[in-house]
């Protein structure tokens, strides 16, 4: 299992750049900020249109999400699943190119993520 303090080398590894590193093992940032730099790497690269490199973070993202441990997999699923909408609604009219490169494992977790959502509303209306 990876945990919360191995998660920075663990994205060091999988995610290559050219120039700077955006990750860099013993980096210091807590899951929750490593979660939203993965994020906003995320979403550089769909305003791009960087297909490669977003393809890159989803992999690197499953594959904390299935081998991290119960920390390591909420910081997944609440930061980096949790805003799947705003990585979309970015893409705008390659959103269907962008949705073919998430892994179906995230994409369940994405779904069960929103349904608890979704019935709190129905309650409430």
């Amino acid at each position: 299992m990876i945990n919360q303090f191995e998660a920075a080398a663990y994205l060091s590894r999988k995610i290559t750049t050219p120039g700077t590193p955006v990750f860099i093992a013993g980096d210091k940032d807590n899951i929750h900020q490593l979660m939203r730099r993965l994020l906003a790497l995320t979403a550089k690269h769909v305003k791009r249109q960087n297909y490669q490199m977003v393809r890159q973070c989803f992999v690197a993202a499953d594959a904390l999400y299935d081998k991290g441990n119960a920390v390591v997999k909420n910081a997944v699923a609440h930061v980096f699943i949790g805003s799947f909408s705003t990585l979309l609604s970015l893409a705008r009219e390659h959103r269907k190119e962008v949705l073919r490169l998430i892994p179906a494992s995230l994409l369940q977790v994405s779904a069960a993520h929103e349904a608890p959502q979704t019935s709190d509303k129905a309650i409430i209306a």
